[in-house]
């Protein structure tokens, strides 16, 4: 009598109990039939999430000071972005970065001071005013705390030689644990209206 191979996917398991918040063996198996599936919508997108998974988005829209100014997009709960955005112009030798912020560091040295000022919006089910997303704004300051390094910096441009109009929209997927955040540097950019950004949605869905 034959016997047919079995294959347990312990990392998917793993992966499975974590968006579900289920505990104990899930049993998954790979099988060797090919079974066609229509897909008929995408639980994860706006219109679903009562809470987990619920998508938003928060902007920075603002003038920096000449000079090198740093701002500061905090999550106080686990979210996964998406995509940034970055519209403007910055002057020739300016430079824009982003680099991440643990959460130890948010509290021990953040980078511009306190971030305190609840931001951003719902693109899911904001039927309330005041009901906003678990993220917070700090404005554009001189570093105070932590800075870019080589070990934080995510994504950066610069103008070499001449002004440069920013990309627009740049799809960077990215986890931020509850408590770290994402800072922006603007430097040499002389004082140019900047609107930089993210979408994402809650964790884990």
């Amino acid at each position: 009598m034959g016997t047919v191979a079995k294959q347990a996917l312990g990392f998917i398991e793993e992966k499975l109990r974590r968006v579900f918040n289920l505990a104990g063996p899930i049993g998954l198996t790979l099988n060797p039939d090919v079974t066609p599936v229509i897909m008929v919508d995408d639980l994860r997108d706006p219109g679903h999430a009562f809470y987990q998974g619920r998508s938003f988005a928060v902007t920075h829209a603002d003038v920096p000071a000449a000079g090198t100014r740093a701002a500061v997009t905090q999550f106080n709960n686990d979210c996964v972005i998406e995509a940034i955005w970055a519209y403007g112009t910055i002057a020739a030798a300016g430079n824009l970065d982003m680099w991440v912020v643990t959460p130890g560091e948010m509290v021990a040295t953040p980078p511009t001071g306190a971030v305190t000022t609840l931001s951003g919006a719902w693109r899911d089910r904001k039927n309330v005013t005041l009901d906003q997303p678990p993220i917070a704004n700090s404005p554009w300051a001189v570093i105070t705390g932590t800075a870019r390094t080589t070990n934080n910096g995510v994504w950066s441009i610069a103008a070499v030689g001449a002004a440069m109009t920013l990309p627009g929209w740049v799809p960077l997927r990215m986890f931020m644990p509850a408590g770290s955040a994402i800072a922006w540097t603007a430097t040499n950019t002389g004082a140019q209206a900047l609107s930089l950004g993210c979408v994402g949605r809650v964790w884990p869905q």
